[in-house]
């Protein structure tokens, strides 16, 4: 028998019922639309009730978190996810392992209750991008991932360390390949540019070549039917040792062997620990939870020091951040990307998705290609500056369009694995009243806050009635697209 999950509590009876006052100022409506996959009634409701910064507290420590059970058995039925070594490389002929590790991110990212680790997982994989597109990196999804998400509440250099060993940055990057005298310098330079420093960071073309011939010899375990897991392993023959390496301050005598590892991860611990380091991450973080434009002093500065003196701790970092007035003032101010609206979208329409044997139609035909028109598909972004967090660059019309067709999908019941308002729940809660209130109910139902006037009333000439008419007059099918429309709103489309 089939087990349908429904998305992400039960739904109340009544909409209406349900207090739903809270004005863009309530904090815990902004930690809501910030630091999970979307605001939802109860979730704002439980962090109101727990307190913004306790429920916070919580969030930071997610292994203290129960995970939302049905979430976990829908795990469960990917195949792939659980598999190790040579295995993985059988699932990647076919891509059904990237695949399944695409759909988990996107489930879990809507049904988590562990939302601040979600959130935070997703920013460091666009911050160390590795496309997992073709060959052997399809290998290494699930691994890779494991990798950022067990240290995307930790410490950064933590966590830039995991990245530099794994399997899928070496081969992405061609560190693999990097043996003296050639050395490749393609990670070399994006560990300066894009994961540490930062363009302007204080290094030269010279840095670049020191850190090149520091990280030789660092490459991958082989890849056969023996091998139970990809990860890292050292080649000394590989490595260079003829003379001192000097990166800005940095300083190490010539190595060879084993001891060489420890030079290498010195100086990825003194990257992660520059100062230009802290202002780059820390401009990126604003620049992610509170919205475009200059983030060149203030809380930025506010937040390096913080990231400085907690030798790279995320969670003080996370903490000078949601405690600033900045961000309780921040509501609204940064546009969702097409996967952030995605997940917006199903944890407000709440379909009922159908994971056991049902989740390959969701692969093949329902979320996934769905993301690849929102062209926002995890892992597939084939830079490794990751995919961009400027508004400007999602808003086109076209990207709005896709975003919309997507949410009336969904709505009209035409993704296949999922089923939207099984049984109509909603539609007959909000039937006894007028056109304005159903309005008004769904707006208080997948936003957590009124609507625009302009947008209210938009909808409402959309439905070709008058405010007062009665709302049981409205099809069924206009019904669904007014759902997918109060999704598509401005409101909805910005946190």
């Amino acid at each position: 028998m089939t087990t349908a999950l429904p998305l992400p509590a039960p739904l109340p009876a009544d909409p209406l019922a349900v207090p739903l006052t809270a004005a863009t100022s309530d904090l815990a409506l902004v930690f809501a639309d910030k630091l999970s996959g979307g605001a939802t009634p109860e979730l704002v409701e439980e962090i109101r009730t727990r307190t913004p910064l306790a429920w916070f507290e919580d969030q930071l420590n997610p292994d203290g978190i129960a995970e939302n059970p049905e979430l976990e058995a829908a795990l469960a039925t990917f195949p792939t996810l659980s598999l190790v070594g040579y295995a993985k490389r059988e699932a990647a002929r076919s891509n059904s392992g990237l695949k399944e590790q695409q759909l988990a991110a996107v489930l879990r990212a809507t049904w988590s209750n562990r939302h601040l680790l979600q959130v935070m997982t997703g920013f460091w994989h666009d911050h160390f991008n590795v496309a997992m597109v073709t060959g052997r990196l399809m290998w290494f999804a699930a691994d890779y991932d494991a990798a950022i998400r067990a240290n995307a509440l930790g410490r950064f250099d933590e966590l830039l360390m995991a990245t530099a060993k794994s399997a899928a940055m070496m081969t992405y990057l061609n560190n693999d390949q990097s043996r003296w005298p050639e050395p490749n310098e393609n990670y070399a330079r994006e560990v300066m540019e894009l994961h540490t420093l930062g363009v302007g960071g204080g290094y030269t073309e010279d840095d670049i070549k020191q850190v090149s011939r520091a990280l030789t010899g660092w490459g991958t375990t082989a890849t056969n039917a023996q091998d139970t897991a990809y990860g890292f392993a050292f080649h000394p023959d590989h490595h260079y040792s003829e003379g001192p390496i000097d990166v800005m301050d940095w300083h190490a005598d010539a190595m060879s062997g084993e001891e060489a590892i420890q030079q290498g991860e010195s100086l990825l611990r003194y990257l992660a620990h520059h100062p230009s380091t802290a202002r780059f991450l820390s401009a990126k973080l604003v620049r992610r939870f509170l919205g475009d434009g200059d983030h060149s002093g203030g809380l930025v500065d506010q937040l390096a020091q913080v990231y400085l003196a907690n030798d790279t701790a995320i969670a003080p970092w996370l903490r000078a951040l949601v405690t600033s007035p900045e961000f309780a003032a921040s509501s609204g101010q940064k546009l969702r990307r097409p996967l952030e609206h995605l997940v917006a979208g199903l944890r407000a329409l709440r379909p009922v998705l159908l994971p056991e044997g049902g989740h390959q139609s969701l692969l093949a035909r329902g979320l996934l290609p769905l993301l690849g028109r929102l062209g926002h598909a995890p892992f597939t972004w084939p830079a490794p500056d990751g995919y961009p967090d400027e508004g400007l660059y999602w808003a086109a019309s076209g990207s709005v369009l896709a975003r919309w067709n997507g949410l009336l999908q969904i709505a009209s019941d035409s993704i296949q694995g999922a089923r939207f308002d099984t049984g109509g729940l909603l539609r007959r809660s909000v039937d006894t009243g007028t056109v304005g209130e159903m309005v008004d109910a769904l707006a208080a139902r997948f936003l957590v806050r009124p609507l625009a006037q302009a947008d209210r009333d938009a909808l409402i000439v959309y439905l070709g009635v008058g405010a007062s008419s009665a709302a049981s007059a409205i099809s069924a099918q206009k019904f669904r697209v007014l759902c997918a429309l109060v999704m598509s709103t401005h409101t909805a489309q910005v946190r």
